[in-house]
């Protein structure tokens, strides 16, 4: 018997960490078209992730509560 469930978490850790993988390599620029074109962050969002100098590995540990800082 198949087990989808298990499938369609394995397949969303993958998605994820490609992501992830593709993301670490980006500049702050980079990022944030990134940001605009595929996630469509609103541009008071994408402001501040410039303002801040954002890139690569910051990014995928930023949480909110740093971003507000």
């Amino acid at each position: 018997m198949r087990d989808y469930k298990s499938e369609a978490l394995s397949t969303s850790i993958a998605k994820k960490k490609k992501l992830i993988d593709m993301i670490k390599k980006f500049n702050t620029k980079k990022l944030i078209k990134f940001l605009l074109e595929e996630i469509q962050l609103d541009k008071d969002d994408l402001d501040t992730i410039y303002e801040k100098k954002v890139s690569d590995h910051a990014f995928i540990k930023l949480t909110k509560d740093k971003l507000k800082k």
